[in-house]
């Protein structure tokens, strides 16, 4: 905490369910929903890979709390998130923080063939009074839909 009792992004356990991250994703979608990660599961060792690439090719893109690699879990996965876009143009090295892709890698060989996120449990499906909810297609950054970023 600071001097003001208030709590210091990434102290947390899992720095992807910091609260610091909501704030990013409404202050660069001035306050609108939409979607905020997009999460993918990496086969054993691209993790350190995609960092690299990253690194390399694109680090603007890399959020400051993943500057310096992958977060591993203990016992759980590792985590690599990136910002999706940048602001306006691809040459213009400023990142739109607004839409992460996160990568996960399993640190142990899960009996059930599950990657959960690290911090989640499962606990049984209960389908009683819900109703469905679908998203048909994900557009990019409704700025450039043709941008596109090679890693």
């Amino acid at each position: 905490e600071d001097e003001g009792g208030e709590k210091k992004q990434g102290e947390g356990r899992y720095l992807h369910f910091d609260a610091s991250n909501v704030d990013h994703f409404y202050n660069a979608h001035s306050n609108r929903q939409g979607i905020a990660v997009l999460a993918f599961e990496v086969g054993p060792n691209c993790l350190q890979q995609l960092f690299e690439r990253y690194s390399k090719l694109h680090p603007k893109l890399l959020p400051t709390e993943y500057k310096r690699g992958p977060k591993a879990y203990e016992n759980e996965a590792s985590v690599l998130e990136v910002c999706a876009y940048y602001k306006g143009e691809c040459n213009t090295p400023i990142a739109d923080e607004g839409t992460r892709l996160r990568f996960l890698e399993r640190c142990v060989s899960k009996e059930d063939g599950t990657c959960k996120l690290p911090g989640v449990v499962s606990v049984p499906a209960d389908y009683r009074d819900c109703h469905p909810a679908y998203s048909d297609h994900w557009v990019s950054n409704g700025k450039k839909a043709s941008q596109e970023v090679w890693i």
